[in-house]
């Protein structure tokens, strides 16, 4: 596997994280990527969020 762009591959990975926490980084930056996504698609605009209005759609 080739290393990223920032010269971190799996071998400096593995050096300081074991598998099942590595595991978990990537998948915490997958679903971080994947919500930035959605949020351009839906034309979101940064810096909308007011905190409690989850609430009000929550019921």
């Amino acid at each position: 596997m080739r290393a990223s762009r920032t010269g971190c591959g799996p071998a400096q990975v593995s050096r300081h994280y074991d598998d099942d926490q590595a595991l978990a980084l990537v998948s915490l930056i997958a679903m971080i990527n994947a919500t930035h996504r959605i949020g351009v698609i839906l034309n979101n605009q940064r810096g909308s969020y007011q905190p409690g209005n989850l609430a009000t759609v929550a019921g």
